[in-house]
C-alpha cells in the first residue's frame, strides 16, 4: 500500500533517501520534488465562548520542526482569525492545486475545534474555522469535504491530514498497525502511487486531550516528538504507531 513519507534529506534532485537493497548496498531512492505544509491553528473563535489555549502553540510546533528538520518549503500557515473557513478553503483547494504537482506531497495540519452531529447514516465531523461555531454544520468544514473534494484537487501524488481536534477519528476512512520496513523495495513500493491518508488525535467519538509532551497538547507532542527523533525518514504509517 502507498504512504506518504516525511524525508529529512533534501538535494538539487528533490527529496530523496539512502536505503538499503537486498544485497544490504545503499540505494538512493529518490521521493519528491518538493514537501508542502499546510498548518492550521486556532486558539481565537468570532465565537468567543469556542476558545482555546494550546492550538496555534501545537501548530507552531509542526511548523518549525517540518520547516528545519525536514525541510518543507513552503510552509502556508494559517492562526486564528486568518483561519476562516473561506481562507483554508482557498488554500487548500486553489493554491494547492495550481502550485503542486504528481512530483510532490503535502502535509495538512489542523489544531482546533471539532465537531460532530448524528446524521441518519452516522456522525458527520466537522472542523470549526475561526469564523465557524460548534452545532452549526454550515459555518464549518466537513471532514467528507476533505475526504473528497479537498483530497481530489491536490494533484500532489501523497497527502497527508494530520487533525488534532475533536471526533477527528470521522475523517479516517482505516486504521490499525501495519507493517513497514526500511528498505530500498518497501519504499519504491509505497510512494509511487498515489496516496491520501489520516492520522487523528483520536476515534471518532474521542476528544482531543491537552498537556502533553515538549508542552503540546497530548497528540501533538507525540507527533512533534517522533518527528525529531527520526534519524533520516519515517512513513505515515510509523508515525501513526508511534503516536497511537
Amino acid at each position: 500500500m502507498p504512504a506518504f513519507v516525511v524525508a529529512q534529506a533534501a538535494g538539487t534532485r528533490g527529496f530523496s533517501v539512502i536505503a538499503d537493497d537486498q544485497q544490504s548496498r545503499p540505494v538512493e531512492v529518490r521521493l519528491y520534488r518538493k514537501m508542502v505544509a499546510v498548518v492550521i491553528g486556532i486558539d481565537r473563535y468570532q465565537n468567543a465562548r469556542h476558545n482555546l489555549s494550546y492550538a496555534v502553540r501545537d501548530a507552531e510546533g509542526i511548523a518549525k520542526v517540518l520547516g528545519e528538520q525536514y525541510g518543507f518549503e513552503p510552509i502556508h500557515t494559517l492562526y486564528d482569525e486568518h483561519a476562516t473557513r473561506a481562507s483554508i478553503l482557498q488554500l487548500l483547494q486553489t493554491t494547492l492545486r495550481s502550485t503542486t504537482t504528481a512530483e510532490d506531497a503535502v502535509l495538512v495540519f489542523f489544531s482546533g475545534h471539532g465537531d460532530t452531529i448524528e446524521g441518519t447514516g452516522g456522525p458527520v465531523g466537522y472542523l470549526v474555522p475561526h469564523d465557524g461555531d460548534l452545532g452549526q454544520p454550515h459555518l464549518n468544514i466537513s471532514m467528507e469535504t476533505l475526504r473528497g473534494d479537498v483530497s481530489r484537487l491536490i494533484p500532489a501524488r501523497h497527502v497527508f491530514f494530520v487533525v488534532d481536534a475533536c471526533y477527528g477519528g470521522i475523517l479516517a476512512t482505516r486504521s490499525g498497525e501495519q507493517e513497514t520496513a526500511r528498505n530500498v523495495e518497501y519504499l519504491r513500493s509505497v510512494s509511487e502511487k498515489p496516496a491520501r491518508q489520516v492520522l487523528t488525535a483520536g476515534k471518532a467519538d474521542e476528544q482531543a486531550l491537552d498537556g502533553g509532551p515538549l508542552g503540546f497538547g497530548v497528540f501533538t507532542g507525540r507527533v512533534v516528538e517522533a518527528l525529531q527523533n527520526a534519524d533520516d525518514y519515517v512513513t505515515a504509517r510509523e508515525l501513526a504507531v508511534t503516536v497511537s
